[in-house]
């Protein structure tokens, strides 16, 4: 009898133990989301002064390098939505093929309407030869 009764009592503290975990996970990923390294690309396929788009997570991002500096923003013009990638790349300022809006790449400011809204950044890690983004 007492035997069942600790088995009970070892099988009741599981599940509390088990619903406790659960409801930790959700609280820490809802307070503290954690961050995810996604491999984009080879650096070695990013030459100096050269922009690609790229996909990570189905989010269209713009890949650049900078004097080996990289960066990485929206691929999308806050405008209309044009891929940035398709445009022209002047120094670190990167210009929307559709309308003309320009954005800094090292910011992701506005620098020329008519786009009013700056571009999401990204943070970037090169590792080993290889470019990851914090998503």
């Amino acid at each position: 009898m007492l035997e069942k009764t600790l088995g009970q009592v070892k099988l009741d503290t599981n599940r509390v133990c088990l619903a406790m975990t659960k409801e930790l996970k959700r609280f820490f990923k809802h307070k503290f989301p954690m961050t995810e390294l996604k491999f984009i690309m080879e650096f070695s396929k990013l030459s100096e002064g050269m922009m690609m788009g790229v996909k990570a997570d189905n989010v269209d991002v713009l890949v650049a390098n900078l004097k080996g500096e990289i960066v990485a923003l929206s691929n999308k013009c806050t405008h209309r939505g044009c891929l940035l990638s398709n445009g022209k790349l002047v120094g670190v300022i990167v210009q929307c093929p559709c309308h003309g809006a320009k954005f800094d790449l090292l910011t992701g400011e506005v620098k020329a309407g008519p786009a009013v809204k700056p571009l999401k950044k990204y943070e970037v890690v090169v590792e080993e030869g290889k470019i990851y983004l914090k998503m």
